[in-house]
């Protein structure tokens, strides 16, 4: 009987020395699909086999496959930045609907294209927050994508925010969830899927293409706003995956420390790079430290 295990990742995304070779693998390798579907089509247009409506459909299939090329250059440019230098942020006060219709018009060709509903809920009334809309949307956009890929033969997702209390202290804050119900996530490889380049070891995961950047930089980017991310998942039934974002005024007193610390830490940055820093919690009961 599968069982529901929980994972709050709460530590610095790691750069080791062979991820250079794992990036080229795997960039070379996404690269290929988009690349020669765009051939594919081109040829295609180029010999003259297609009606007008054909047309039509190779048109659509070339824009898909390039934003995919750009959604993937996006993320090696944004895991660069968080690894050398950290995500530059432009925080101003937002809100949560802002953040997930943001999030939401960027996936919705990956939505529309995989036949998903999308199911939103939004808490009335939730006060606002500050971050960087960019990076949050990216994050959300991220998971959502993450959601969509690893759905099985669910077609359905659904996003939420309401006003929640962080389990280490109490303190209210805006959780925006992002829900599946698909294959699910391994006891073994959850304390892991924040990682780069990490991926699943089951045969249904395995098959499925990837990078496996996109939840480390969903990750880094929370973390740039002052939030953290969890995961729930029962294998065989689904993720719920958790941005978790201290409401307005703590986040502000948050980003300008981190701000204040920005020069001590970019001076230490080698330092941090040679020395592992996980501080990961994980429990099938709940979070604990390890």
């Amino acid at each position: 009987m599968s069982q529901s295990a929980q994972f709050t990742s709460t530590g610095t995304v790691k750069h080791a020395g062979t991820e250079p070779m794992d990036m080229v693998a795997c960039v070379m390798h996404e690269l290929r699909t988009p690349i020669t579907a765009i051939l594919a089509a081109g040829e295609n247009i180029r010999d003259g086999r297609l009606d007008k409506n054909d047309l039509r459909e190779e048109g659509v299939l070339i824009i898909a496959e390039a934003m995919r090329l750009m959604n993937l250059g996006d993320q090696i440019l944004l895991y660069a930045k968080a690894g050398r230098s950290g995500l530059r942020r432009e925080v101003r006060t937002l809100t949560a609907g802002e953040v997930i219709g943001h999030a939401v018009n960027g996936a919705s060709i990956h939505l529309q294209q995989a036949g998903f509903t999308l199911e939103q809920e939004i808490q009335p009334d939730l006060p606002p927050l500050r971050g960087d809309l960019s990076l949050l949307s990216r994050c959300l956009h991220n998971l959502i994508t993450n959601g969509v890929k690893y759905s099985g033969q669910s077609r359905w997702l659904g996003v939420s925010a309401l006003i929640g209390e962080r389990s280490r202290d109490g303190q209210e804050e805006i959780q925006i969830s992002v829900r599946d119900r698909g294959l699910g996530i391994s006891a073994e490889d959850l304390p892991h899927v924040f990682e780069p380049f990490y991926r699943g070891h089951s045969p249904a995961v395995s098959k499925i293409h990837g990078t496996g950047l996109g939840l480390s930089i969903a990750k880094s980017c929370a973390e740039a706003c002052g939030g953290t991310i969890s995961v729930v998942s029962t294998e065989g039934s689904g993720c719920s995956f958790n941005l978790h974002l201290p409401l307005h005024g703590e986040l502000a007193a948050q980003l300008a420390n981190q701000e204040g610390d920005a020069e001590k830490g970019r001076a230490l940055l080698w330092e941090h790079e040679q020395t592992p820093n996980h501080l990961s919690r994980y429990d099938h009961n709940g979070p604990s430290s390890i």
